[in-house]
């Protein structure tokens, strides 16, 4: 069997023709059995990629580093990508607590996840849940809590905690403007 399938893609006539397609993985499987020295290059990369993955199997620590560095490469601020860095091991924080209350399909935990994001992703509902209905429902709950916490500084303060300010916009205008150069 072929590790590559047929897709139906658009040809320049307009109709659907198929054409072979594969995944990534593939791909890369692909690449690798090219015998020209023109491939070597990118053979060469892909076995440096393989050795940096091994590498932070051995320490996890240097993916965090790799990260940061790929982040700052992007050009995304310091104190975003450190608040993204502490995100992401909340959520595996979460995810790990999820998995021993039952939860178990990647559904469910994105489910999860958007409930608490809808407001923010901070959880302070402390609840004995278990299974996916009761975590749903602290879900809701925690960024209920947080959504309502965030509006309560807002009238305090007088601002608003979500502005024109934040960073995704900041980065739509910055995405824009490479575009246009």
């Amino acid at each position: 069997m072929t590790i590559c399938h047929g897709l139906k893609m658009p040809a320049k006539d307009g109709k659907l023709r198929y054409a072979d397609c594969v995944n990534t993985k593939n791909a890369f499987r692909i690449i690798q059995s090219i015998p020209s020295p023109k491939a070597e290059p990118f053979k060469q990369w892909l076995a440096e990629v393989g050795y940096e993955r091994i590498q932070e199997i051995e320490n996890p620590e240097l993916a965090q580093d790799r990260a940061k560095d790929y982040y700052e490469f992007k050009g995304y601020p310091v104190d975003w990508i450190e608040k993204r860095l502490r995100g992401i091991a909340i959520r595996q924080d979460l995810t790990d607590e999820w998995k021993i209350r039952g939860i178990q399909e990647q559904k469910d935990f994105a489910i999860l996840t958007n409930e608490i994001s809808k407001a923010t992703t901070d959880i302070t509902i402390s609840k004995d849940s278990h299974g996916f209905n009761e975590c749903n429902k602290s879900a809701i709950d925690g960024g209920t809590i947080a959504k309502n916490t965030r509006k309560e500084i807002e009238e305090k303060t007088g601002n608003s905690i979500v502005s024109d300010e934040n960073y995704l916009h900041l980065t739509e205008k910055k995405i824009n403007k490479q575009i246009k150069d």
